[in-house]
């Protein structure tokens, strides 16, 4: 189960088959709404609450047993979830939380810079 925040359309590519997309609009001025709305997707639009306020909604919301969060400006390789499931599910029970690798890609090409991020900026991915 994946709970994400602006990409369904990386979320709907992912090999894992049972993931549920969650879409939580954060007050944004853009097309954000619209591009959401060609996904089957669940949607909250929200006043600006910020990103606590935000996984907090999600949480209350989503119906799976793990939460994946995915901010606007991530990005998921397809079998991400798929692995992260098989790591989380074949760990021992007092297994918390698992995270992968996060490599920073520039903006304007998508081009991986090099090397990654130190390991002390690794973005952790949480599941409940």
């Amino acid at each position: 189960m994946l709970v994400f925040w602006r990409k369904p359309f990386a979320a709907q590519a992912q090999t894992y088959p049972d993931v549920e997309i969650l879409f939580i609009d954060d007050g944004s001025t853009d097309n954000s709404l619209d591009v959401a709305r060609q996904f089957d997707i669940t949607i909250l639009a929200q006043k600006n609450q910020g990103v606590c306020g935000v996984r907090n909604n999600a949480l209350t919301l989503a119906k799976g047993e793990y939460v994946l969060f995915l901010d606007a400006d991530d990005i998921l390789m397809p079998t991400a979830v798929e692995s992260l499931y098989t790591w989380m599910r074949g760990s021992e029970a007092n297994i918390g939380y698992v995270y992968g690798q996060m490599e920073y890609f520039d903006r304007k090409t998508g081009l991986k810079t090099a090397g990654s991020a130190p390991r002390r900026w690794q973005k952790e991915i949480t599941f409940r």
